[in-house]
């Protein structure tokens, strides 16, 4: 059921998606208290075209230049994503955010499976994904709730602004989950 070597970059998973769960939870409610609901129902549509678009080109950068030098970008992306969604009031920085979310997070999670996969050998393959997805349901079950909880003390403004700082500190919890510990492949 655990495979603990891979604890670390799966913790890292459940992070990051903690995060993307405020999205998931609250961005209709959002959408609606700025008036933007009529765009609310296009948001995850330009998340999934800017996630499919980029990742032809994510997923050779990554075999390429390793996981670190395309996962610190990502995670910038998704730190930038939710802080544009935090400061929207208009329907092109709501939409943009969605796609730098997308792009960001979306393949975030793309990567961080590979990872496991790669750090796992092939007998244990099937073991690694089920780390792997143990802790990224584990976050999506917990994370309403800890939005919820957060919600209760601050603006969905604020919230969204939170959780892009939230990200921006991630980075250093990848890197102690992860980063430190990769070699970058030459190019």
């Amino acid at each position: 059921m655990w495979n603990l070597k891979l604890l670390p970059i799966s913790v890292a998973v459940f992070a990051i998606t903690l995060a993307y769960t405020s999205l998931l939870t609250y961005l209709s409610l959002y959408a609606k208290e700025i008036n933007l609901v009529n765009l609310s129902s296009f948001f995850f549509i330009v998340y999934a075209v800017a996630l499919l678009a980029s990742r032809p080109f994510t997923g050779k950068w990554f075999d390429q230049f390793g996981a670190n030098r395309v996962n610190y970008p990502l995670i910038i992306c998704t730190a930038i994503g939710f802080l544009f969604l935090s400061q929207t009031h208009n329907g092109i920085l709501f939409l943009v955010s969605g796609a730098s979310i997308g792009i960001g997070y979306g393949t975030l999670l793309s990567n961080f499976q590979a990872i496991s996969i790669q750090q796992s050998p092939p007998n244990r393959k099937a073991l690694a994904t089920s780390t792997f997805f143990i802790l990224l349901d584990l976050a999506n079950g917990v994370g309403p709730y800890l939005m919820g909880i957060l919600i209760g003390f601050m603006s969905f403004r604020h919230l969204y602004l939170n959780v892009a700082i939230w990200i921006f500190v991630y980075i250093c919890i990848y890197y102690i989950a992860h980063g430190k510990n990769v070699v970058t492949p030459k190019s």
